[in-house]
């Protein structure tokens, strides 16, 4: 994750704010762990999920040597043929329709090919005690799903050889450089409490809000 993320504009709700500074494609590291993870090469057929696919794809070309098919829309029907991939990446949240996602991911998808998902994780003991901070970011929570859960859903359409990092560490030291960013470029409004980006960053700072890395292969 790159130490400074876009900030979202003030009309942006909280939980659009958290989205903007956790998996905006400026979080490129992300890509080029999950690509070198995956074992993606310059041969390889790659479908990327992301925000803003074009920085990413040039990215993930610069980093692999791979280029990337980009995607937008729904992932509960891909315009893809069978098995036309041998690697995919999806940097998007995905709260609703688990299993209809995971089943086109599979069908894409070549036997053995790899996955690799950046997702949400909510750390509830880490929320905050403002009622009304909180319940901005319940949206969020009711729709975010634990790692386990997701390799679960994933195991039924076929996936196997889980892997899962936790990369609340990482995520905690930008959110950290990130405010520090807002309060230099906004001055004492940055701080107000009901700046969205504030508060995005704040959750993340103090561990409330983090990311999960989940890698998979199709099995035959």
């Amino acid at each position: 994750m790159t130490s400074q993320a876009q900030m979202p504009d003030q009309q942006h709700t909280l939980v659009d704010a958290i989205v903007a500074n956790v998996l905006q494609p400026n979080n490129h590291d992300l890509l080029r762990h999950l690509g070198q993870v995956l074992g993606i090469e310059p041969t390889s057929r790659v479908l990327l999920i992301v925000e803003a696919g074009a920085a990413a794809q040039e990215e993930l070309n610069a980093a692999l040597g791979c280029p990337a098919e980009v995607y937008h829309g729904d992932l509960r029907k891909l315009p893809y043929a069978t098995g036309q991939f041998d690697s995919a990446i999806v940097a998007v949240p995905i709260g609703e329709h688990m299993h209809s996602v995971a089943r086109e991911l599979s069908r894409v998808l070549k036997p053995n090919g790899s996955l690799g998902m950046v997702i949400f994780s909510v750390y509830r003991d880490q929320m905050p005690e403002d009622t009304t901070l909180f319940d901005q970011v319940t949206p969020l929570i009711a729709t975010v799903r634990p790692a386990a859960a997701f390799r679960a859903v994933l195991a039924e359409s076929g996936f196997t050889a889980f892997v899962s990092e936790d990369r609340r560490r990482e995520v905690r030291r930008a959110a950290r450089d990130n405010y520090r960013h807002l309060l230099l470029n906004r001055g004492e409004q940055s701080s107000a409490p009901h700046d969205p980006a504030a508060q995005a960053i704040g959750l993340m700072a103090t561990g409330g809000i983090g990311l999960t890395l989940i890698t998979a292969e199709k099995s035959l």
